[in-house]
């Protein structure tokens, strides 16, 4: 009797384990499949307003239903997804009034990200954000290249600031601008002229904006806070309407407050 119930409780512990373990693995393809999908809606594979079909998803991505749900649900919960019921979900939409709210916001946080990097600046991190500037400028890179460098340095310093709340807020306000960014409706001289936008008009004013990054990452590898912070903010504010700097102050104040509360 001692032995068969022995037998039951090793079976319920590899029961167990085995639960554990599938979900460990779950869990590790749907965040494999949620950086995957984000990275898709930041660079403009994924367009403002496009169904993202579970079935589509599947066979594309190659994940199960199950792994795309839960990848499709984290997306939704950091507002680029927009869940319409009995249909579906859709990348989120959103207006140049609702970017320029976000912009202060923005600049203030990645203002707290720029300090935090450049105290927690290595040899082997400032080699790498200057690679990363010098990658975006290449003259052969692809559109779909050229975004996806310019969310990794983003990215890069986010983490390198080392507040996992700060970088999670970071996510959620950055997000919109590269949904929109990609739909090209901020800047006013494409609302302006969008009938007589060329391709090499574009380019250049891409080109331009990677060239931006070059100011920050260099201020950055020097450890020059207060070039730094008016770096970022020269190069968050290109294409939109300046915010107005007391407000800006104020975000950042309650921010700094808010992320080194104890």
């Amino acid at each position: 009797m001692a032995t068969s119930a022995k037998r039951n409780g090793k079976k319920r512990g590899e029961r167990a384990r085995s639960r554990t373990e599938r979900k460990r693995k779950i869990d590790y393809l749907a965040e494999k499949v949620y950086r995957k999908m984000r990275e898709n809606i930041y660079t403009g594979v994924y367009r403002a307003g496009e169904h993202l079909k579970e079935e589509v998803l599947v066979a594309k991505l190659g994940a199960s239903r199950s792994v795309i749900r839960q990848a499709l649900t984290q997306l939704a919960a950091e507002g680029l997804l927009v869940d319409k019921p009995k249909i579906g979900k859709f990348v989120a939409e959103f207006t140049e009034e609702t970017i320029a709210k976000l912009v202060p916001i923005r600049i203030a946080l990645e203002q707290l990200a720029v300090r935090g990097a450049i105290a927690n600046l290595t040899e082997e991190a400032a080699s790498e954000l200057r690679w990363t500037a010098e990658q975006l400028r290449r003259p052969d890179l692809s559109l779909a290249e050229q975004d996806a460098l310019d969310v990794g340095l983003h990215r890069r310093i986010w983490r390198l600031a080392g507040n996992d709340e700060l970088e999670k807020l970071l996510v959620r306000v950055a997000g919109p601008f590269y949904i929109v960014s990609n739909a090209a409706i901020l800047s006013p001289y494409y609302r302006r002229n969008a009938a007589a936008i060329t391709v090499q008009q574009l380019l250049l004013e891409r080109e331009m904006h990677a060239a931006g990054h070059q100011p920050v990452v260099d201020a950055i590898c020097r450890r020059d806070v207060d070039a730094a912070v008016k770096a970022i903010a020269a190069h968050i504010s290109t294409n939109y309407e300046a915010p107005d700097e007391d407000f800006a102050r104020s975000v950042g104040s309650f921010l700094e407050k808010y992320l080194h509360r104890t």
